[in-house]
């Protein structure tokens, strides 16, 4: 799977360079043969596999496919919620989080849910299991942190 945003060359090439655009401008974003899989051996399934997509600054990006094409797999890449197996993903500035129902994550424990925001901007792990723990205890839930 190969995506090209909308100002590729008419053969469907990439932008110039990896990482940059083509008037030379640092990529907001910027994926180079970003690749996930899960799982191991027999039980591996490849979810992403060697996305190149660059992204301009203040450019506009719709991300549209079928259900398990791996569109929440590459957001997740982007939004530094998960690592690619190979391959390298960039994003300038801070990733953001916008659900279309108030949701939380079920594969986290509710202090890396709370925490979740904290983990966006990249506070230590120390700081942000502190800064959830005093969240939660402020909303009675004190020691419920682990479930």
């Amino acid at each position: 799977m190969t995506i090209v945003d909308s100002d590729a060359a008419p053969n469907g090439a990439p932008h110039t360079a990896p990482g940059a655009h083509a008037d030379g401008a640092r990529a907001a974003i910027a994926l180079r043969g970003a690749t996930k899989a899960f799982g191991r051996n027999g039980d591996r399934v490849l979810a992403l596999d060697g996305v190149d997509l660059t992204v301009a600054p203040g450019e506009f990006v719709c991300v549209v496919g079928a259900s398990g094409c791996g569109k929440s797999t590459m957001l997740n890449l982007v939004a530094g919620l998960d690592t690619p197996s190979a391959g390298e993903v960039e994003a300038a500035g801070t990733a953001a989080l916008m659900f279309q129902d108030a949701a939380l994550f079920p594969w986290l424990t509710a202090v890396d849910n709370v925490a979740l925001p904290l983990r966006l901007r990249r506070v230590s792990k120390t700081d942000r299991r502190k800064r959830a723990e005093e969240l939660l205890s402020l909303v009675h839930l004190s020691g419920q942190g682990r479930r």
